[in-house]
């Protein structure tokens, strides 16, 4: 699933109920735990996914790969356990 919201639809709170719901269907259905992967150069989006709870994740590039070769990746891999 891929979640986008244009422009004029940011910061109103339709993100963080979008991904209320998704994390409550993840529970539902017992989902221990969300994943998700966003451009590290995303400031906006890793922000918003840091206040939700959400931490890069162990196998994310940043976290399992030496500093230089993490470099390489574009993106991070967050995760909150639910």
């Amino acid at each position: 699933m891929e979640l986008q919201l244009v422009e004029s639809a940011r910061r109103r709170g339709i993100g963080r109920y979008l991904m209320s719901l998704l994390e409550a269907i993840g529970r539902r259905e017992g989902t221990r735990k969300a994943m998700l992967t966003v451009f590290k150069s995303n400031s906006q989006a890793l922000a918003f996914y840091s206040r939700l709870g959400y931490k890069p994740d162990g196998i994310s590039p940043s976290r399992c790969l030496p500093p230089a070769e993490a470099e390489e990746y574009s993106y991070e891999i967050m995760s909150k356990v639910l």
